[in-house]
């Protein structure tokens, strides 16, 4: 997986030139001022514990946002991927993607995958959508795509909401949601496919 990984990595980086740019078109500094507004429920400056689990994007890739490693994100270090994903080619284009859903070790088929941007982004980005079917595998396609655009999703940070018409699914992988992703190429379960197992 690794080695497909570093192909693919150096493929688009390779081809990217010119090509176009699928990352948020947002000022990363006002953008990561918003998203510690959006989610700083103490005041402290910072985004961190609970309030984490609150902005399940962010946590998500908590790794290689949090430069420092004390387990709490800054407007500057959200700033600083933002402006990673507009200044490197091969991060901003789209990638595919896709989703298995899981309940009780089963595959769920016919459930809906919402990728919904976060609100410190802006109002540029889509919603990415995408049903699973009876493997419970979804493909996820963003809804503003062009017949001349490459397949996938580009980089951002997404709330997952997941749902099932017929199906009672609690609200924290939906309304409340607990789930959520950094999209972009340089993380490897976004390339390897993303598993959610739910528990309910």
């Amino acid at each position: 997986m690794r080695t497909l990984i570093i192909v693919a990595l150096l493929f688009l980086s390779g081809c990217s030139q010119g090509v176009k740019s699928y990352a948020p078109d947002v000022d990363p500094d006002a953008a990561g001022k918003a998203a510690v507004r959006q989610y700083d429920s103490n005041g402290d400056g910072k985004i961190s514990g609970p309030e984490l689990d609150k902005a399940a994007s962010l946590k998500f890739n908590l790794a290689n946002i949090d430069s420092d490693n004390d387990l709490a994100l800054t407007a500057d270090e959200i700033a600083n991927r933002i402006r990673c994903w507009q200044t490197t080619k091969m991060l901003s284009t789209r990638t595919p993607i896709h989703c298995r859903i899981y309940h009780n070790r089963q595959p769920v088929a016919g459930a809906e995958i919402k990728l919904v941007p976060e609100k410190f982004l802006g109002d540029k980005m889509k919603i990415v959508k995408g049903i699973t079917g009876p493997n419970g595998v979804a493909v996820l396609m963003t809804e503003d795509a062009e017949p001349d655009d490459p397949p996938g999703v580009g980089p951002g940070f997404y709330r997952v909401e997941i749902t099932k018409t017929g199906e009672n699914i609690p609200a924290k992988y939906n309304t409340n949601t607990i789930l959520g992703l950094d999209t972009a190429i340089d993380i490897p379960v976004i390339v390897k496919g993303v598993r959610f197992d739910l528990e309910y």
